[in-house]
């Protein structure tokens, strides 16, 4: 039985589409442009090279050509590539300017990713909360999480769950195999937020709400998505502010998450001072509540059990 396996590519250009603040700069965008043209097979004022009417399949003709050598010899060793075959496998001397090549390459040094040590499993109640790294500064700012690109890539999350949601959310927008999961990974994170107020009992998934809607907002900044966040948080101000959620506001405005501005993602329709407005009306709001008699606070899920009982 005879078998022979034939693989070279030629080239390979893959493009991998970035959040604005990681696209390239004037210079690397030139360098790139002019790489991609120096592999132009039909440059001005030359023949155009590997025309397909003119062009062997350099797999079938190398395969049977050997397939006709052994049939006139059954010792025969398979033959070095062909001068006419490796015209067609290999890139054409003439059109590898070095200086661009070598241009490129300085423009986009590539950097060792050190493998970092397993961590012990831990439940949710162990882990440091996002919101509490992120006290003290801005929300838009990234959490270092020690999450690589490669392992959420690896992942292939498909949904998010309740047990590691900021996790699941930063691997749906890590993919690139589709354009639908930028969005859904958006609409299903704003659920989580929202089933997880809804079975709150004295607060016990405060914590873990906070730490996804700043998950929600890094991750909307990254793929330009303002609207989708800034929408959210005016429905959360007007579900929670005065009413039985009022302390999960009042603890969006301790951490001050903000709404996204103009100068974070130009998409957005809001200013910086208008983002720092929208807390202060908050403020504002929850000062002149307390000047207003207290009413009786009734908690539904306490009501609840208590008929039960």
């Amino acid at each position: 039985m005879l078998c022979l396996v034939f693989w070279h590519p030629t080239y390979l250009i893959q493009a991998i589409f970035l959040p604005a603040s990681q696209k390239p700069n004037i210079v690397q965008q030139e360098a790139a442009d002019n790489f991609v043209q120096m592999l132009d097979l039909a440059p001005p004022e030359r023949e155009e090279a590997l025309r397909p009417e003119f062009t062997l399949n350099p797999v079938l003709e190398r395969f049977y050509s050997f397939l006709d050598r052994k049939s006139r010899r059954s010792d025969a060793d398979v033959p070095p590539v062909d001068d006419a075959v490796k015209s067609i496998i290999e890139p054409d001397p003439q059109l590898i300017v070095e200086n661009e090549l070598d241009r490129f390459c300085s423009q986009f040094q590539l950097k060792i990713n050190p493998k970092k040590d397993k961590a012990s499993k831990k439940f949710w109640r162990d882990k440091p909360s996002l919101s509490q790294e992120a006290a003290g500064n801005e929300a838009g700012d990234d959490v270092k999480n020690g999450i690589s690109f490669d392992s959420l890539v690896a992942r292939k999350t498909e949904q998010i769950g309740s047990l590691t949601p900021v996790q699941d959310f930063e691997s749906m927008l890590a993919r690139r195999d589709s354009d639908e999961w930028v969005p859904k990974a958006i609409r299903e994170m704003k659920k989580l937020i929202t089933d997880l107020l809804d079975s709150s009992y004295k607060g016990n998934t405060y914590h873990k709400a906070m730490d996804c809607l700043v998950a929600l907002r890094n991750g909307c900044v990254q793929q330009e998505e303002p609207m989708e966040y800034n929408n959210f948080m005016r429905e959360l101000r007007s579900n929670c502010q005065g009413k039985r959620l009022n302390d999960f506001w009042e603890l969006i405005v301790s951490k001050n998450v903000r709404l996204i501005n103009k100068n974070e993602a130009a998409e957005s329709d809001v200013t910086e001072e208008e983002a720092k407005g929208f807390l202060a009306k908050a403020d504002g709001g929850r000062n002149e509540a307390s000047e207003k008699p207290p009413e009786a606070d009734v908690d539904e899920m306490e009501q609840l059990l208590g008929e039960v009982v």
